[in-house]
């Protein structure tokens, strides 16, 4: 049975916890796009975003295509007037607060 140096198997641990590290750091946010009807008291969810601080990538529930923002004013364009008057709402998965409706971290966390 061959054996690796031990510094071979430090070096191999340092490698696996700097990409998990890296990974942690630079994943996205989860939010879920809701559709709100506020006079018939339902909502739906409609789609699911994931938010990096460059991106927005949302993936419709009722579509099989996927869109990306390449920025926040390119997401806005859409998605802006629907989450003014208040037709969308943006729910963030993790539970952090996000300041006018729009995911923090593109609104400059």
């Amino acid at each position: 049975m061959d054996h690796k140096p031990i510094s071979a198997v430090l070096a191999e641990n340092a490698l696996d916890d700097a990409v998990t590290a890296m990974c942690l750091e630079s994943r996205p946010r989860l939010f879920a796009l809701a559709r709100m009807d506020y006079q018939a008291e339902d909502a739906e969810i409609i789609a699911w975003l994931l938010v990096w601080d460059e991106r927005i990538v949302v993936q419709r529930c009722d579509r099989s295509n996927v869109n990306s923002y390449e920025t926040r004013a390119d997401f806005m364009a859409v998605y802006g007037p629907r989450l003014k008057n208040r037709t969308y709402k943006l729910v963030s998965m993790d539970g952090r607060p996000m300041a006018d409706g729009i995911p923090y971290r593109l609104a400059g966390e």
